[in-house]
């Protein structure tokens, strides 16, 4: 487990206007590909060049294996899926910390950049957690040159918190002041 980090899932699940997005567990109806070819197909250079360098090369199904296994012991893993196709879109990570702040990651497969789905998935976690009176701060780290990300992020109300410059910035979202 991941220092600081709860092993407690909350059990997140919602909809937006255009995505369903719930455990990468749960049995999906329309989508018959196991859990390791969708992380497989989502997991190419392109979308995990700004990630941490341990996330970067090719997947086999050993290696995807290894991959799912690694989320599952130290986050909330959620996929998102268009609503109409259930087609994977995204994933959505989720770290409980012990405080009261949730750590988000998030990523898009290549066909999906550009269509505003990572807004749509940050703007529905938010609103779940203040549904749900959960974490009063969400954090986001980025790298400093993804500049969607970013925007993504400032978008959805999230200020930087470390000056720009660093490799990584801090993004937060308080829910309760």
């Amino acid at each position: 487990m991941v220092r600081g980090v709860s092993s407690v899932r909350r059990g997140v699940a919602f909809e937006t206007e255009r995505l369903h997005v719930a455990s990468w567990h749960r049995p999906v109806a329309r989508d018959h590909r196991p859990l390791t070819a969708i992380v497989r197909a989502m997991l190419t250079p392109t979308v995990t060049h700004p990630l941490p360098d341990a996330w970067h090369g090719r997947y086999d199904e050993e290696r995807a294996q290894r991959w799912i296994a690694g989320r599952d012991k130290e986050s909330e893993m959620l996929l998102c899926r268009l609503g109409q196709s259930d087609e994977t879109v995204g994933l959505l990570i989720l770290s409980w910390m012990e405080s009261d702040v949730l750590r988000i990651g998030y990523l898009l497969q290549v066909s999906a950049f550009g269509h505003g789905y990572a807004s749509e998935m940050v703007v529905g976690l938010v609103e779940w957690c203040r549904t749900h009176s959960t974490n009063a701060i969400i954090e986001a780290g980025v790298a400093s040159d993804n500049v969607a990300s970013i925007r993504v992020l400032t978008r959805s109300g999230f200020t930087a918190v470390l000056p720009h410059g660093n490799a990584e910035q801090t993004y937060v979202l308080r829910l309760a002041d």
